[in-house]
């Protein structure tokens, strides 16, 4: 369909101001998808492209407002420092940088160990969890 730009631009700046209007407070950039509806005849400038036989109405939808965000990613554990520092760099950064976000950071561990950990090393990794304030930690038996 074709329209008249400015006719259209107007419409959208109209409705646009509606809608922020309805939700008070509410600044938002996010991109509005823009539809018509009308019936259409043949026409146009090159006698084949539909013309709006009468004038159509131009509906804006808002795109949905995204509110949360979840990530789960696995880390090759030789190379924690890379990724993870990857990791911060290009995600974790964005959304901290967003005003009232509010991020959370949970890091997991899970080890198989097949021959069994000795004893030296379960107590050291023990106190390494007490001493970095860890949420749970437990070596289990199978």
């Amino acid at each position: 369909l074709l329209v008249k730009p400015e006719v259209a631009q107007q419409q959208i700046a109209a409705e646009a101001a509606q809608v922020n209007q309805i939700t008070p407070g509410a600044t938002s950039t996010v991109p509005l998808v823009c539809t018509t509806t009308g019936s259409t005849a043949p026409g146009g400038i090159d006698g084949n492209t539909p013309q709006p036989d009468k004038p159509g109405r131009i509906e804006v939808i808002a795109a949905p407002v995204l509110r949360r965000f979840y990530g789960n990613v696995e880390i090759d554990a030789m190379r924690i420092n890379r990724d993870a520092s990857a990791i911060a760099n290009e995600v974790i950064q964005h959304l901290t940088a967003l005003k009232g976000a509010t991020v959370k950071i949970t890091l997991e561990i899970q080890a198989d160990i097949p021959d069994g950990v000795p004893d030296d090393v379960a107590r050291t990794v023990m106190e390494n969890c007490r001493t970095l304030k860890f949420n749970a930690q437990a070596f289990e038996q199978s």
